[in-house]
């Protein structure tokens, strides 16, 4: 299992777990590279983001889902 680092800090295994449970080890690894710096809540607001993309599109591409999420923050 890849383990998220928050920052400084790694997330606690249950914190990981109810966050990423729904990833796969290959998107655990993109998510890991992109979010290191964000806080707990803004990393289960980009998963909620996240799982909200794929029900919507039925696409799993978190890259690219994680470019509009990013795109959307920087908009508002």
């Amino acid at each position: 299992m890849v383990i998220l680092y928050h920052g400084e800090n790694m997330l606690d295994f249950q914190t990981q777990t109810e966050l990423l449970h729904d990833f796969t080890e290959t998107e655990r690894t993109v998510l890991n590279e992109h979010l290191s710096s964000m806080s707990r809540e803004e990393l289960a607001d980009v998963v909620q983001f996240i799982k909200d993309d794929i029900k919507n599109t039925g696409k799993r591409n978190i890259p690219k889902t994680l470019q509009r999420y990013f795109a959307g923050r920087i908009l508002q």
